[in-house]
């Protein structure tokens, strides 16, 4: 059955756009966000396929963090100093960014700070001295962040892990689902049109800007921003960029947990924190990545009994404490961790791979996002 748009909704709701971003995420929003910000008068929508953004922005696990030693150390052996630096400068700048934007009370924000724990076997002190006092002073040189690193004793005594962990003062926890509440809200207020539900069938260039087709109707842009991270690939084929699926698990409410802070493991592959006293525990992707590298929304079998056993035996929370809620994220990763910002042409621009820091990294390349839109109209 054929479908039209009434009149009303023609000069509404899908008119033609000065500015389109197909993606509704935390790069989308901040993308439109920051147009209206620089360019009032702009007509901007946002184009979400889904009912809310649900690849990774409302699926994470509120982890306000931007690198543990041994993952800083493990990329500076595969990349170099240099590039480890700067992409740890534009984690930490972008969480600022994110703060000063949303504000801490409306992300729930909890300066907890971050503790990178290990096995009981692991010789903590010995491996990682020396290499806390080389981080923290590269970080200093490159970031001015000063004693980014300590070696401190764990908050909490865990069943099998080290008494001694590793404190990242710098770090702390939010809530996904309020900050992207508020950033829609904020988006809203500015005038910023926002289509949810809808998905695009394709795009093309035409002589003054886009042609974009949606299932039921067709309409034109000056500019396009694709931010859709791991999906992009489902519209334009991007080199070194593919989806990467992360499993999350929260408890049932544990009345006594004392947890209070972030926690990672192995290279931040496992991260866990308490959540309204719950353990909230997620990752796991490293031990199946050929099964994970997917932008399939399930869960599975392998990745919840590695977690399960983590909370069992590493942590020491009894087997009787059961899952109450389980999901998964869908990430955008390569073999760079650097996001892709680029130009296709003069009139489309793509805003993706966040590398699994969307929460660090999202809402600056969003603004930076918008400021490559507007480079040959606003002076």
């Amino acid at each position: 059955m054929a479908f039209n748009y009434s009149y009303w909704e023609r000069q509404t709701f899908v008119k033609n756009v000065d500015y389109l971003i197909i993606g509704g995420g935390l790069v989308g929003i901040n993308t439109a966000i920051s147009l209206k910000v620089m360019a009032p008068d702009s007509e901007v929508m946002v184009v979400e396929s889904h009912a809310i953004p649900i690849g990774a922005s409302t699926r994470n696990a509120g982890f306000a963090c931007f690198g543990s030693v041994t993952e800083l150390l493990d990329d500076i052996e595969q990349r170099s100093v240099d590039e480890t630096m700067s992409l740890l400068k534009d984690r930490y700048t972008g969480l600022q960014f994110l703060r000063e934007r949303v504000g801490d009370q409306s992300l729930s924000y909890q300066p907890v700070g971050g503790y990178e724990v290990f096995d009981h076997d692991v010789d903590v002190k010995k491996l990682y001295g020396d290499q806390i006092q080389y981080l923290n002073k590269i970080i200093n040189d490159h970031i001015n962040l000063k004693k980014t690193f300590e070696m401190v004793k764990s908050p909490v005594q865990f069943k099998s892990l080290n008494k001694w962990a590793i404190y990242n003062q710098y770090e702390g926890c939010l809530h996904p689902g309020q900050m992207m509440q508020h950033l829609y809200q904020m988006a809203y207020k500015l005038g910023v049109k926002i289509m949810t539900g809808t998905k695009i069938v394709e795009f093309k260039e035409v002589s003054e800007g886009l042609e974009v087709r949606f299932a039921n109707h067709t309409l034109y842009t000056r500019k396009l921003a694709i931010c859709t991270n791991g999906f992009t690939n489902d519209l334009e084929d991007i080199p070194n960029l593919q989806p990467a699926r992360n499993q999350i698990y929260v408890t049932q409410e544990i009345p006594w947990l004392v947890l209070r802070s972030c926690f990672h493991y192995d290279r931040g592959y496992v991260y866990f924190r308490n959540v309204d006293n719950r353990i909230l525990i997620g990752g796991g992707r490293n031990i199946d990545k050929d099964t994970e590298t997917t932008s399939s929304f399930n869960t599975t079998d392998k990745i919840k009994n590695y977690l399960s056993h983590f909370l069992l035996e590493k942590i020491g929370i009894s087997s009787e404490i059961r899952i109450d809620y389980a999901w998964s994220g869908i990430m955008g990763v390569g073999t760079s961790k650097t996001p892709i910002l680029e130009k296709r042409g003069e009139n489309i621009i793509f805003a993706v791979r966040l590398g699994g820091m969307g929460i660090a990294l999202g809402a600056r390349l969003g603004d930076q996002a918008a400021k490559l839109m507007l480079s040959n109209t606003i002076p």
